[in-house]
């Protein structure tokens, strides 16, 4: 399931910064996605909702760390794995 999550303050700014650093225009971005340049700017800005599979996108495009995005979104992952490492 493909459920959308609103990033807000320093998850949207990290967003943000990941863009720029990988040198990607905001168009780029949206092309990227296939939605459109304001709803990129809203993302960033923490006023709209992002499904897994765009932030999946958006992380693979900027080459990201995928793995600390994750974790730090969802704290069942980060258990399960602390399990498995420990094992």
């Amino acid at each position: 399931m493909d459920e959308p999550f609103k990033p807000k303050g320093a998850d949207s700014k990290q967003l943000k910064q990941a863009r720029q650093e990988a040198n990607m225009s905001a168009q780029c971005m949206a092309d990227t996605l296939g939605v459109s340049r304001r709803k990129v700017h809203y993302i960033e800005s923490g006023r709209s909702d992002l499904t897994i599979k765009e932030a999946q996108t958006w992380l693979h495009a900027t080459r990201a760390p995928v793995l600390d995005f994750l974790l730090s979104h969802f704290p069942a992952l980060h258990l399960e794995l602390k399990k498995h490492l420990k094992s």
